[in-house]
């Protein structure tokens, strides 16, 4: 497990250009099965990306304390936690669009980076990508949402 923390992450740069303290965090959470809302075909602007670089002014109005999870990216254990979310979540036609309105499903594994912010009731997670790690591969789209 020392050797995989040794590995550079992909959005490391970003990271420390945004002064953000102790992120990514030191150890996984979880590893498993994981769902992502996506669109049909991939859209790699904006899946498997995290919410800092899609929408970057989030980060100017969120507290230095939760920047972290903003470079990671959003994750569900399983599709039905993200149904769960996606119908829930008081989100507009645009911002479903750009979501997406599939979901793609795989495993997560200690090779793609580091797991935090698991929230057991929610189901979901946050991912730390590793630099050579190309989550479109790993997963495959497997539903509407």
């Amino acid at each position: 497990m020392e050797l995989l923390s040794l590995k550079k992450y992909k959005y490391e740069r970003e990271i420390r250009l945004n002064n953000v303290p102790n992120c990514p965090p030191a150890h996984s959470e979880y590893f498993g099965n994981a769902v992502h809302f996506c669109h049909n075909p991939f859209d790699l602007n904006a899946d498997f990306r995290p919410s800092a670089l899609k929408m970057p002014r989030r980060l100017l109005k969120t507290p230095i304390e939760e920047k972290c999870e903003h470079f990671g990216i959003s994750f569900f254990v399983s599709a039905e936690k993200a149904r769960s979310e996606y119908n829930q979540a008081p989100w507009n036609e645009m911002t479903r669009d750009k979501i997406g309105r599939f979901i793609a499903t795989g495993v997560i594994t200690e090779e793609h980076g580091v797991t935090c912010d698991l929230e057991p009731e929610r189901g979901h997670f946050n991912l730390h990508e590793y630099e050579d790690v190309h989550l479109e591969q790993i997963f495959t789209i497997s539903d509407t949402i």
